[in-house]
């Protein structure tokens, strides 16, 4: 079986570069639900990726979200950050849904977003541009996604799937937006 998906890891290492670089320094996550195998390696890369980076990652800034949408996200936030005396100073998010509930339930517990909680999603859904704040995201290349799947499945029906690997990944970029805040250090 042939697997063409985004790399998750480069997402995920772009987002923790980005917050490095606007001044966070206490990173958490909201992961996706683990029966997603996406959400799955978008944890254990920022896992992988704050320990190669020699960064604290205490286990009460990750949470897995419950559900794919908005309320399991905006439930998130509130479990997550209502049982800590020091919060994270940005949260890295499984999903642009997620987000927008995690955002909703950081203001919910009356922290602004991105002033004292800075929030990265991964998608880049159409909405994201839309939500305010405008959410900073990893913007998945769908159509190339596509047309490499249908690349390779043609080349299968001609018997000429054996040049392909058996996981393509598709890079992924950035989307800086309004949801993470410049920190002073």
């Amino acid at each position: 079986i042939h697997s063409v998906r985004s790399d998750n890891r480069q997402g995920i290492e772009l987002s923790v570069e980005y917050l490095l670089e606007t001044g966070h320094g206490r990173l958490g996550m909201v992961a996706g639900p683990q029966t997603s195998s996406a959400f799955t390696e978008r944890l254990i890369a920022f896992r992988e990726i704050m320990k190669e980076k020699n960064l604290p990652l205490p286990e009460e800034y990750l949470i897995v979200s419950e559900g794919f949408g908005y309320t399991s996200g905006f439930n998130a936030a509130r479990k997550l950050l209502g049982s800590l005396t020091v919060k994270p100073d940005a949260l890295l998010v499984g999903s642009d849904d997620i987000s927008f509930g995690v955002i909703r339930g950081i203001e919910s517990l009356g922290f602004r977003v991105p002033e004292d909680i800075s929030v990265i999603g991964f998608d880049d859904i159409s909405t994201s541009r839309l939500f305010t704040p405008a959410l900073t995201t990893i913007r998945q290349n769908k159509k190339a996604i596509g047309e490499t799947a249908g690349k390779i499945l043609i080349d299968l029906i001609r018997e000429k799937g054996h040049k392909h690997p058996r996981e393509t990944k598709i890079p992924v970029n950035l989307i800086v937006r309004d949801s993470v805040k410049m920190r002073k250090n």
